[in-house]
């Protein structure tokens, strides 16, 4: 009986724990800001990490991630033109 009384006490503690949790003064809440910016900022800091270990290889894949939320990004076309010349892609 023992073991069966810690394993409730262990699921209340536990559905306490998850209830406090999904409170509004609990929940994590999202930085201010655009999240696509700094999320494309990250991404081509990556994509020029990637370049000066020489893998242009993975570059490229980073690039076109860049150019799938922002085609026009300049940054992200001349990074993509130049690893792909690098690699012998067309």
């Amino acid at each position: 009986m023992r073991v069966g009384s810690r394993a409730g006490r262990t699921i209340w503690i536990a559905a306490g724990c998850l209830a406090l949790a999904l409170q509004a003064g609990y929940a994590q809440k999202k930085p201010a800001g655009d999240g696509a910016g700094a999320t494309r900022s990250i991404l081509i800091e990556k994509a020029h990490a990637l370049d000066s270990r020489g893998r242009p290889d993975m570059a490229i894949q980073l690039w076109q991630q860049i150019l799938l939320s922002d085609p026009n990004s300049a940054e992200a076309l001349s990074g993509l033109a130049r690893d792909l010349k690098l690699t012998g892609s067309s």
